[in-house]
């Protein structure tokens, strides 16, 4: 099941529900975030929630440097059935052309809903060029694993 793919930012604006903080920009129907710049997407799940999330991304970052440095990071944080937040925070790797990324997260609980949010740390002059994002139930991809992230 799929909770969040309007990631697709071919409009040439962000979509209404994203949420904006910094100057972010959309150019060719690619999201650009430079220093101190944070856009991100709140998406509720089925009940039951799943017991894990499977997240695609398509990015690459100008100026990076390759592997993970904690310049660019994706944060995801989750309400549980529970009642209590579960946050999680990976330093993403910074490729310089663009590559699909993926991360399977196994959850201590079943998440409601919650939000992913994308950001350049304020002290550097990289570039992080989003061009889709794909949240869906970890059930529907069970041979994925992560690769490159770095938990920060």
């Amino acid at each position: 099941m799929s909770y969040l793919q309007n990631g697709d930012f071919e409009s040439g604006e962000f979509p209404p529900d994203w949420g904006v903080q910094g100057t972010p920009r959309v150019y060719d129907g690619v999201a650009e975030l430079k220093a101190g710049d944070k856009i991100n997407q709140n998406f509720k799940t089925s009940t039951p929630g799943p017991s894990s999330l499977f997240v695609e991304m398509e990015l690459f970052v100008e100026g990076g440097s390759g592997p993970a440095t904690g310049d660019v990071q994706v944060v995801f944080v989750f309400q549980t059935e529970a009642g209590s937040p579960i946050s999680q925070t990976f330093n993403v790797p910074e490729p310089d052309n663009l590559q699909r990324l993926q991360i399977r997260l196994n959850l201590p609980s079943k998440p409601t809903s919650g939000f992913v949010e994308f950001l350049v740390q304020q002290r550097v002059t990289k570039v992080l060029k989003l061009d889709s994002v794909l949240l869906e139930d970890g059930a529907d991809h069970p041979d994925v694993a992560t690769t490159g992230f770095q938990s920060a």
